[in-house]
């Protein structure tokens, strides 16, 4: 419920810059990740789940070629390897707004 407008609304989808760390230092931004563009290896509620920091995920080439890379650059060895999710923050949110809600008084 927006607060001001008064208008309901359901999330659809959800968009994090998730900021990933391998053992040997290096360190990338991968920008606008839905829940699905990183594979998950920690114990999740559902399949559906957003990321949260100590998270063992990896990424595929291409996800990791698009990523900022904050230390160190992209390898081909980094690619499907266990990585760390140690930052998180929301990029983009999709909402769908369903009905007004009609003001009282």
């Amino acid at each position: 419920l927006h607060s001001q407008a008064r208008w309901l609304g359901r999330v659809d989808e959800v968009y994090d810059n998730v900021q990933l760390a391998w053992e040997d230092g290096a360190s990338c931004k991968v920008m606008r990740t839905s829940a699905n563009s990183l594979a998950v290896h920690s114990p999740t509620m559902d399949e559906q789940t957003w990321f949260w920091p100590s998270m063992s995920v990896s990424g595929t080439r291409d996800t990791l070629r698009r990523a900022k890379w904050l230390k160190g650059s992209f390898r081909a060895p980094y690619a499907n390897e266990h990585a760390t999710v140690s930052k998180v923050h929301a990029a983009q949110a999709l909402v769908r707004w369903l009905a007004a809600i009609p003001s009282e008084g």
